[in-house]
């Protein structure tokens, strides 16, 4: 596995950069978010979707502007050159852990999504290791190899929030009434509780040498967080038409709640079919996060080629398997760590950034703030 060097012999287009973004931040949230938000804001929950939508969307134009400054740069090497090889070091291994830690909670989610709705009686290590030889196959073809992935992945799956709409046949509209009924402030509050489905986007730190139109970069990450927003929103409020005040409370998943009642006279528990296409987008949300433990571990190690390292991470996962195998308040615990951190790395973290090279620039010119 060669980890790309040359930026510009593997150019990356705006649309490629739209869909690999989109599909790493449309994960979980999509399957746990109402029932979350509910249990906060109640059915003004959407609300909030919307305003940690416009946060993300600004801390994406931040993270674009750091990026500008070094347009041929990942953030490691961008770390390394403004405080020195041993803080870029430190920086890097953090990045690791915490994309390492991102692709464990995604990937032992899914599983454990899989032994509830499908195979109940299936070994969790069998499960895991259907998941590593894909896994495995495509991140050792490299970033190219994973965007064209996510394209094919975002081509197939188009039918999936559509097929939603039938369940507003069984809809209470008055489920949404009366809006904004706490106020403002809870509502503000629980923004922070949607960062999680947004995470994905600090993913541009190692995407942005690789863009081939710079200049369209803000539109594109606009565009991409505006999808992802426009998913939640959308399966969110689905969810509070469907189930009453009371009832959504007591879903983990509403989501695939509301699947299963769709039915059509040629086919009952269409969930069962719902579910394995999502795997595949719930792939493209660790996939992305795995080759970017490998990456940083590349930059870390100074290693050309990363296969040992890509083997050496699968193999741990394998053997993690084998004697953890989490529940659902365990994952919950892991989603609030990786939503903690996920607050620092993809928001407090550009906005340092951002100040920190204006002020270095500044200085290095002799001005004095």
């Amino acid at each position: 596995m060669k980890i790309e060097q040359d930026y510009s012999k593997h150019p990356i287009t705006t649309i490629q950069f739209i869909i690999f973004i989109y599909l790493t931040q449309t994960g979980l949230g999509i399957l746990t978010l109402p029932s979350q938000l509910h249990k906060s804001t109640g059915t003004s929950g959407w609300i909030s979707i919307i305003l940690g939508g416009l946060v993300t969307i600004i801390v994406n134009i931040l993270i674009i502007k750091v990026m500008e400054r070094f347009p041929n740069k990942t953030i490691f090497e961008i770390i390394s050159n403004l405080f020195g090889t041993i803080i870029g070091k430190l920086f890097t291994l953090v990045w690791v852990l915490y994309s390492l830690l991102f692709f464990f909670t995604i990937i032992f989610s899914a599983i454990h999504i899989i032994s509830v709705w499908i195979l109940p009686k299936t070994s969790v290590i069998l499960i895991l290791l259907l998941f590593t030889v894909p896994l495995y196959i495509i991140v050792s073809r490299g970033l190219l190899t994973i965007i064209r992935y996510g394209e094919i992945i975002f081509t197939i799956t188009l039918w999936m929030l559509p097929l939603l709409l039938f369940a507003l046949k069984d809809a209470h509209w008055l489920n949404l009434l009366p809006i904004i009924k706490n106020g403002w402030i809870p509502l503000f509050v629980s923004a922070k509780d949607t960062f999680f489905s947004f995470l994905g986007f600090e993913l541009i730190f190692l995407l942005y040498p690789f863009l081939e139109n710079k200049t369209s970069a803000i539109k594109a990450a606009i565009i991409a967080n505006s999808l992802t927003m426009f998913s939640m929103v959308f399966v969110t409020l689905i969810s509070f038409l469907f189930f009453s005040p009371d009832e959504i409370q007591s879903y983990l998943w509403p989501t695939l709640n509301v699947l299963k009642t769709i039915e059509f006279p040629f086919l009952e528990r269409f969930e069962i079919i719902y579910l394995p296409f999502y795997l595949f987008i719930l792939s493209m949300t660790g996939i992305p996060y795995f080759y970017s433990a490998i990456f940083a571990s590349s930059f870390l190690l100074n290693a050309k080629n990363a296969s040992f390292i890509n083997s050496t991470f699968l193999c741990a996962f394998i053997i993690t398997g084998f004697f953890f195998n989490p529940d659902f308040h365990t994952l919950d615990t892991l989603s609030n760590w990786v939503n903690f951190s996920g607050l620092g790395m993809a928001f407090l973290f550009p906005i340092l950034l951002l100040f920190s090279t204006i002020l270095i620039t500044k200085l290095k010119k002799g001005h004095r703030i």
